[in-house]
This record gives C-alpha cells, structure tokens and sequence, in this order.
C-alpha cells in the first residue's frame, strides 16, 4: 500500500509538470505570434507614414445635415478603398439654436446615412472620373484605390441639423495617421 501511494503521487507530479509546461509552451507561442503581428502592424505604419498625405481643399454646406469635403491624396501612396472603414472623418459644426460648436465622428458607409460619410465622386486632373484602379458603387465595390493626386468628392452626412451661416471644419486622417483640415 505505502508503494502504491508514492507511485501515484509520482505519477500526478509527472502529469501536473507536462501539464504545466504544455501551458508555458502554448503562452509563449501566443506571445511570439502576437509579437510579429505587432511587429508587423507597427511596419506598416512606418512605412505609409513616410509615403500618404491628405490636404482638405473645401468644406461646405449642401444642406442643413450634409457637408461636402474634398479632400486629395497628395502622396505617393494609394490608399485601398477597402481601408476607407479605418480612415476618420471628424466634423466640427454649430448646430441649429445653438452657439456652441459639435464635434461629430462619422463612419464610412458607402450607402450614407446619418452618422456617416461616403465618396460622391473622384476628381482626377481637374476632371470628375478616373481611370486608374476605380473607386465605384458597382460589382467592383470594395477593390478600388483612392491613387495619388485623386480628390475625393465626400458626403458627410450629420446627425442633427447644423446653422448653414456659421463655420464648418473638417479632419480626414489616413488609416496611418496622416491628416488633412480645412
């Protein structure tokens, strides 16, 4: 009986060791594949950091809830259409009956809606269209490439109506954290 007991308990210390080595062994290989994500998100941005530029050229008012924004890529880099959910459109405005300035952050919804904004039109060389890796409400949607020295022709649909005679102002940030205001 007394060899029994050690035996078991020898054989529990065994199975509480691989237990907990296995354990150690998944963690660090988490670890490890979270590190070269990081390594590589952080890549990335370094990268696009040096190469995207946004300039707002206009904003305005097309009615009480909708604001114009036509922002160009002046960098060297195209931005995927399907990056637009990541790029941030911030809106400042005086609402109606009110003297005090809102702030809005709206989200890219290619539909519209309150709350959100989406590409009207591209201008390319002081035309409306483009040729090159377009950006469209078609079957394509999704595969299109805001390119360098494209304008971008933005809704800004907001949540309550703004005074149309006071100020608007606009930032666009880039995925990357570039930023155009106007």
């Amino acid at each position: 009986m007394g060899m029994s007991v050690v035996a078991a308990t020898g054989i529990l210390m065994l199975s509480l060791t691989f237990l907990f080595i296995s354990i150690s062994m998944n963690f660090l290989w988490v670890w490890e594949d979270a590190l070269k994500q990081e390594s590589e998100i952080r890549s990335d941005i370094i990268k696009n950091s040096w190469t995207v530029s946004l300039r707002v050229e206009s904003v305005s008012f097309i009615s009480n809830t909708g604001v114009q924004i036509n922002v160009t890529n002046v960098g060297s880099t195209g931005i995927p259409e399907s990056y637009f959910k990541f790029v941030d459109v911030i809106v400042a405005y005086y609402p109606e009956g009110t003297d005090e300035r809102a702030v809005e952050y709206l989200n890219y919804d290619p539909a519209g809606g309150p709350g959100t904004w989406h590409v009207v039109s591209v201008v390319t060389s002081d035309s409306e269209g483009e040729s090159l890796n377009p950006i469209c409400p078609c079957p394509a949607a999704g595969k299109g490439v805001w390119d360098p020295l494209e304008t971008l022709v933005i809704k800004a649909t907001l949540t309550s109506s703004a005074n149309t005679t006071k100020p608007v102002n606009a930032v666009i940030a880039s995925p990357w954290g570039q930023r155009g205001y106007g």
